[in-house]
């Protein structure tokens, strides 16, 4: 490579960083929560146990942890911990504990994995393209994927997985395309931390040991030996740990009871989870194969990598009952297979646009590609209403809106945000009676202007928010009582309106408060009801997030 494609790269490199350091919406607080713990307790109590830390703390962590056969475990695969070994060594050796540290740590490592995944993508596409290509194709294909919008916000379990994935179809293609025959043992180790990372990576096994027997029997054979061997001393940890041949995430029993030809169709062209959406220049480049003249030089069993691998995993993600990954951006489980579909990519990426027409091809092209990277790596990482997107209303409780093309997450933005959510009350909110408590995850009153729900509460997200919820007055009487239990940020001026009647202003400064407002009666109407929050002293709170916090709710009641 040239010095100026050289410092190109470098270019590309700081951006990655930067991109993944500075990004709004990290999803730290999800799935990956409580995996570096996985890794802390292998380093100083050799166990992936986490009993050690307590009950107390690990309730902290949700979902995330699940008990089994008497002890505490993280529920998700064991890959990324264990890929996370020297990197939380390090930390530790500065004094970082991953109970207070974890967040900061995993962006660390995300931006190492992006960084490691970007510069991959590249050495793959410099066997088959000139630099300058590659590097175009490589740069695209991170920053318009969900390489950027999914594994640059959080260290999920996709990080590691696509990067050893990457990795062994980049090593199985210099086996077979320059003989390199005495690197077959790497391909083995990469499929199988592949598959330890995410057991969906079990479909790349198949079809690139077939893609090596097609030219190389023996090898072929020794790769998959090997593999054997790796996969039966899994299974024998498994049975020693938990008593079973496979860890609960790895059991294909997860697989079951969805509506296939809904989550098929989403997965590939919903308006907020189809990945030729999301990144549609994958699609687009395909048009561009009449103009894409290079010296491929691969076996027509490449296809198995590049066209049936992502197709069969397309096929057992949708029959995933909860194929849209909870609270994710885009595409989420898509991701497993970007490397299979960056392959393809690299085989109709154009190269030559000297025939008649050509141009409209081309502009398509160029423009998917500029759309796909404001997606990822701007909507996806920087517009923190996407996020909103999926909280409020819940996707998980409201899955219909995965398919609503008036308002897609890709173009979340505040006022869209509001128009939806009063849509939503007007149209599915339940009435609500007098003296009930609810929790600051209910769907049962509307959070206009909040953040997502953390564990135990939810914060504001504007200087103005509001709760909005429907009563019933001809069948209910409300003696005109309101009780919150709030937390503040530090010293704030809190206002609240009942529908447009102010009821109290007051200066509060505490962290868990219960606070109960009296107001008349007659305030209360029939329908729609509007609490309002108005808090001028809204300000981040100086620990990296760059929210405007003030109020976190935690339970509400009106009587």
């Amino acid at each position: 490579m040239s010095n100026k494609i050289k410092f190109a790269v470098l270019i590309i490199i700081v951006s990655i960083l930067l991109v993944v350091l500075f990004a709004r919406n990290k999803a730290t607080d999800s799935d990956p929560r409580s995996t570096l713990l996985v890794t802390e307790a292998l380093l100083t109590h050799h166990t992936i146990k986490l009993d050690h830390y307590g009950a107390e703390i690990l309730s902290k962590y949700g979902y995330t942890i699940y008990k089994k056969n008497g002890h505490y475990y993280n529920y998700f695969p064991i890959g990324t911990p264990l890929a996370s070994l020297p990197f939380v060594a390090i930390a530790k050796c500065f004094g970082l504990e991953m109970t207070q540290s974890e967040s900061f740590v995993q962006t660390i490592i995300t931006i190492i994995t992006s960084i490691l995944t970007f510069l991959t993508l590249l050495k793959l596409a410099l066997i088959f393209l000139t630099p300058v290509n590659a590097l175009t194709v490589a740069t695209v294909f991170w920053f318009g994927s969900s390489f950027a919008s999914t594994s640059g916000a959080a260290l999920w379990s996709h990080n590691f997985a696509v990067l050893f994935a990457l990795l062994a179809i980049y090593l199985v293609i210099m086996a077979t395309k320059f003989n390199s025959s005495q690197i077959w043992p790497l391909i083995s180790l990469t499929l199988f931390a592949a598959y330890l990372c995410r057991p969906t990576m079990a479909l790349l096994i198949p079809v690139v040991l077939i893609y090596f027997f097609s030219y190389h029997r023996f090898l072929a054979y020794k790769t998959g030996l090997l593999l054997l061997i790796l996969l039966s001393g899994f299974v024998a940890f498994s049975t020693f740990e938990f008593g079973q041949i496979l860890p609960d995430y790895y059991l294909p029993s997860r697989l079951s009871g969805g509506h296939f030809w809904e989550a098929f169709y989403g997965n590939l062209l919903s308006p907020s989870r189809g990945i030729f959406i999301f990144s549609p220049f994958i699609l687009f480049s395909s048009l561009c194969l009449k103009y894409s003249k290079k010296d491929w030089g691969l076996k027509p069993s490449w296809l198995l990598i590049g066209l049936a691998w992502p197709f069969s995993h397309l096929i057992l993600i949708s029959t995933f009952p909860h194929w849209w990954a909870g609270f994710s951006f885009g595409s989420r489980l898509m991701i497993d297979v970007l490397p299979g579909l960056f392959l393809l990519t690299l085989y109709s990426w154009p190269t030559t646009f000297r025939k008649k027409g050509v141009s409209s091809f081309l502009l398509l092209l160029i423009f998917s590609c500029i759309f796909s990277i404001l997606i990822n790596s701007v909507q996806g990482l920087f517009n923190i209403n996407t996020k909103y997107w999926n909280s409020d209303p819940n996707i998980d409780q409201f899955p219909e809106y995965l398919f609503d093309w008036s308002y897609p997450q890709f173009l979340a933005n505040e006022v869209g945000h509001d128009i939806r959510l009063n849509k939503f009350s007007n149209n599915k909110l339940l009435k609500i009676s007098p003296g009930e408590v609810f929790f600051h995850n209910t769907d049962r009153i509307t959070f206009l202007r909040w953040s997502a729900p953390e564990l135990n509460f939810r914060w504001t997200s504007s200087k103005i928010s509001s709760l909005v919820f429907v009563v019933n007055t001809n069948e209910d009487q409300f003696k005109g009582e309101l009780t919150l239990r709030i937390g503040l940020l530090g010293k704030q001026r809190v206002i609240i309106t009942l529908n447009e009647n102010q009821i109290y202003s007051e200066e509060l400064d505490a962290w868990d408060l219960t606070k109960k407002i009296q107001f008349s009666p007659t305030i209360i109407k029939n329908g729609l009801n509007a609490i309002v929050f108005t808090l001028p002293n809204a300000h981040q709170p100086g620990n990296g997030d760059t929210r405007d916090l003030a109020l976190a709710i935690r339970s509400f009641s009106i009587k």
